[in-house]
């Protein structure tokens, strides 16, 4: 059941100064960044981005969040489920306020907050604040310049700890893509590009919105497009690269083209690709190889294949998947090697052939698409483990990776095979 939901705001003059931020480079503010959203729920970024689409549409300036705040509300989220108390103030009775201070925040001239319970999304309770006076008074008041998100879960406890004033300095963009390349069609917000901003608080941080940004042109494929942000009278840019998603035919052509892809015999003069048809296991560590540019080495050593259940012509490729560590069999003695491959199975062969590692904890082999999607090999279409996955998509996925950087070398993969398109 959802409680009443309450908003408390307060205002203070001081006379205190706050010391600028330490200097760091670039770099460092991406570590940094990492470490507030590593502290951070999905629910609440979500939170503060959907707050502050509903300030910019009211022509105000965007809210960030700095570490020590947001510790700040997840503190009163934590304690929103311990004890629900709509006059905000906490277990002990002092005034909510007071946390800002236990965090080591005491250079605000003005406070809000927003609570609420009950409410099962970030969309939801964000509705619920901007359809109450008092809640979308804190939510789109020009006094305010961070916003802290706290969201305890097993309460369903939602808070809102905003503060001002003091003025922001744009310093720059992280991208959510190190190699700024993403399918057609992707909207801003899936980017997850995050704008970092300096003040007396140190570093803060806020999701780039669609309605921070112009210059963007969705379906401009294979030309580097830079995008402007605004925040407020200032701006930034970052540089994105949008790849156009092949038919499957168009993939398994150029595929064919460059030695990569065969088909499984001649139809009408013409390769037949059989892309309607699922790829087998034994197929898909073929592709392993030939996107590892080892399949001239695998052939050449015919290492020992253990498994009985591998056709002759796949024997090698499998033996010496088996032997490098690149694929295991189902058991001691068979592969599986006729049985459909999983989307989850060729989409972990990829990032292998790129660099990536699920040992090392670069993904979660049973949702590599994860990592996929951030690349932009996949863009979303896949998120069931135990899906098989069609010949003609394993052609479309490997078409997709050619162009994304190595994790190693930051080569394309294409560079690092050599290859040519002649397609």
């Amino acid at each position: 059941m959802k409680q009443k939901l309450t908003a408390i705001c307060l205002a203070l003059l001081l006379t205190c100064g706050a010391a600028e931020p330490a200097a760091a480079s670039y770099a460092g503010v991406g570590e940094a960044v990492s470490t507030v959203l590593d502290g951070m729920t999905q629910e609440g970024w979500q939170q503060l981005r959907l707050t502050n689409e509903a300030r910019l549409s009211n022509g105000l300036l965007p809210l960030s969040v700095f570490p020590a705040l947001e510790q700040a509300s997840a503190i009163r989220a934590a304690e929103l489920t311990q004890g629900y108390r709509s006059d905000h103030t906490r277990p002990d009775g002092s005034s909510c306020f007071t946390v800002l201070a236990e965090v080591g925040i005491t250079d605000w001239t003005a406070v809000g907050e927003n609570i609420a319970q009950g409410q099962t999304s970030a969309q939801e309770v964000t509705d619920d604040w901007l359809a109450s006076s008092g809640h979308r008074a804190n939510m789109l008041s020009e006094k305010y310049v961070h916003m802290g998100v706290g969201y305890d879960a097993e309460g369903d406890s939602w808070e809102e700890l905003f503060c001002g004033t003091c003025t922001c300095t744009v310093v720059g963009i992280i991208s959510g893509s190190s190699e700024g390349i993403f399918s057609s069609g992707t909207s801003i917000d899936d980017m997850n590009e995050t704008l970092v901003l300096s003040c007396p608080h140190g570093y803060s941080y806020l999701p780039v919105t669609a309605g921070m940004c112009s210059g963007y042109d969705d379906g401009l494929i294979g030309t580097e497009q830079t995008i402007s942000v605004a925040y407020g009278t200032q701006s930034t840019s970052f540089q994105i690269t949008l790849t156009g998603d092949p038919t499957a035919q168009e993939a398994a052509q150029s595929l064919y083209a460059l030695g990569l892809f065969k088909g499984v015999g001649v139809s009408n003069g013409a390769p037949d690709f059989a892309l309607e048809d699922s790829c087998t296991r034994q197929e898909a560590v073929v592709m392993l190889l030939r996107l590892m540019g080892k399949e001239t080495q695998a052939l050449a050593e015919n290492r020992t294949c253990p498994f009985s259940d591998v056709d002759s012509w796949a024997r090698p490729y499998v033996g010496y998947a088996y032997e490098a560590g690149l694929a295991k069999g189902i058991s001691e003695t068979a592969f599986g090697g006729r049985d459909a491959a999983t989307t989850a199975q060729y989409i972990t062969f990829v990032l292998r052939a790129l660099g990536y590692s699920d040992e090392t904890g670069d993904f979660v082999w049973s949702a590599p698409w994860t990592l996929s999607d951030r690349l932009g090999i996949t863009a979303g279409q896949y998120s069931n483990q135990a899906q098989m996955i069609l010949r003609g998509e394993v052609a479309q996925i490997s078409y997709m990776a050619l162009d994304i950087p190595r994790k190693s070398s930051g080569e394309t993969l294409r560079d690092y095979l050599g290859l040519t398109d002649v397609s």
